[in-house]
């Protein structure tokens, strides 16, 4: 590809920092830079067999990298380019010091970041909340189809474009299911995680049912423009203890005691993503035939992204 341009930091981070980038005829790109440094002094331990084992960052990195790359979908964020690794190959030696990963950008970035809970939630207009519900479910569908569990479904996760149409991105949690669809150890945001994660069992969790709980949980947020839980700065524990014992009857019941219209198909919808028991949680394929979904109008969501881009 053409060489590219940074033209402007977009995040810093630990292990990698994020950048937006030109090439020489005006195509935008995101450049997420990796540094095998920061790599080589990862100290991150596994349990296995009852013995404390340091992982191998190359293994993890490997794993992120090859997931990454399966991404051939509109709805996912898709690889481009990739500089300084090959992931086919073992050899630290011949990996670069610095490895770029060249990315769709998605001009309206991502629907909000939850690293804050002071900060306002977004609002957006419920016709775009149903845009952005059928954009991710039809990115789960896909994922489901090669075997994969996204296991970090959250607003940071999921970027618009200038069409409003949205694309499911950052896959470094992303796992390959089990033959039986199950997944283990899976990572991600604690607040998105579902009650069969939050129970602490040692049992293998299926990993599309917790990827739809997380949208679920996100689609809450956006919907009723408010946390599911209430306790946000509340310690791990006690935060795995309030999903454990979600209640949606109570939270829908206190949403309409706060005179919140509920519209009856979405109140369907959220129970069936909501389930608590994975075995009968809405599958992105029966969703997306869901009747909340029936008359879905992008062009809201297309006005909607015009208009944020002019008020950048």
């Amino acid at each position: 590809m053409n060489e590219l341009s940074l033209i402007k930091l977009l995040h810093y981070g630990k292990y990698e920092d994020v950048y937006l980038s030109c090439d020489s005829v005006g195509n935008h790109y995101v450049v997420k830079r990796f540094y095998k440094q920061e790599f080589e002094n990862l100290k991150e331990y596994t349990n296995i067999d009852g013995c404390l084992t340091r992982k191998d960052w190359l293994n993890e990195f490997c794993r992120t990298v090859k997931i990454q790359l399966m991404m051939q979908h509109d709805r996912c964020v898709r690889c481009i380019h990739l500089n300084g690794f090959n992931p086919d190959s073992a050899d630290k030696a011949t990996i670069n010091d610095e490895i770029d990963m060249v990315l769709e950008w998605c001009e309206c970035g991502s629907l909000m970041e939850f690293d804050n809970f002071s900060i306002a939630i977004p609002s957006f207009p419920l016709e775009v909340v149903k845009c952005i519900a059928k954009d991710v479910l039809q990115a789960l569908e896909y994922l489901s189809t090669i075997h994969v569990a996204h296991c970090d479904i959250k607003p940071d996760n999921v970027f618009m474009d200038r069409a409003g149409r949205c694309k499911l991105g950052d896959f470094s949690h992303s796992q390959l299911f089990n033959s039986d669809g199950t997944i283990k150890n899976a990572k991600g945001s604690y607040y998105f995680m579902a009650p069969e994660m939050a129970s602490c069992s040692s049992e293998p969790y299926n990993g599309a049912a917790i990827d739809m709980w997380a949208l679920g949980i996100c689609l809450w947020i956006l919907y009723f423009r408010k946390y599911p839980f209430r306790n946000l700065s509340t310690a791990v524990i006690e935060l795995m203890d309030e999903i454990s014992n979600f209640d949606i009857n109570k939270e829908l019941a206190c949403m309409r005691r706060s005179n919140t219209h509920i519209d009856a198909d979405f109140e369907n919808f959220i129970r069936a993503v909501l389930c608590k028991e994975p075995s009968l949680r809405i599958t992105a394929s029966d969703a997306l035939q869901h009747p909340w979904l029936s008359n879905v109008r992008y062009e809201v969501a297309a006005s909607y992204a015009a208009a944020k881009l002019n008020s950048l």
